[in-house]
């Protein structure tokens, strides 16, 4: 800060050579289940991160609503890496070959959304609460259905005992949808 003195003369303050620290933080946004998450990596080598917190056990399914292979995510949690660098699409598709859902434990989780190499773009996701999101049926009811957006997903869930056998009856399928028994 400068000072005028009454003699005309400019000089600086004593005040003026205290420095000033300023710390600047990313903030990352929580991420709020079963709600659609939209972004875009704007610059090459950017990262959007999410964080959320579970208080109870609970199986999430990563819902993406956008397909670009050249965007991934990650997860990180109290475990550790529960998902490393898998792409957009390539998560929810009939092409992965592992059990989608991801059983995870109570504590603070990070999502990560990442370009591989220099891939910018947008993204759209949602992390379904598998147990709070999937909708009863009841076993020969005919049930009906549109995913919209064409590539979300749907999730269904019925009660059966061991040793009950069923037979999935696909009766109207428009598109290239397809079905998976968790």
């Amino acid at each position: 800060m400068a000072e005028w003195r009454k003699r005309g003369e400019f000089s600086r303050s004593r005040r003026a050579r205290q420095r000033r620290a300023m710390r600047l933080e990313t903030l990352e946004p929580r991420l709020l289940l079963s709600a659609d998450v939209a972004g875009t990596l704007d610059i090459p080598g950017e990262t959007d991160r999410y964080t959320f917190s579970l208080d109870r056990d609970t199986q999430l399914y990563f819902d993406a609503l956008s397909a670009d292979p050249s965007i991934s995510w990650s997860l990180s949690g109290p475990r550790g890496a529960e998902v490393s660098g898998r792409g957009f699409a390539f998560s929810d598709s009939a092409g992965i070959g592992e059990n989608p859902v991801l059983d995870l434990r109570a504590g603070d989780y990070t999502l990560t959304v990442d370009g591989l190499q220099e891939a910018t773009g947008a993204y759209a996701f949602r992390l379904l609460d598998v147990q709070a999101e999937a909708v009863g049926i009841t076993p020969g009811v005919v049930v009906a259905g549109t995913l919209d957006p064409g590539n979300e997903t749907d999730a269904y869930v019925f009660s059966a005992a061991a040793g009950d056998r069923f037979y999935f009856d696909a009766q109207d399928v428009s598109g290239s949808a397809y079905w998976r028994l968790l």
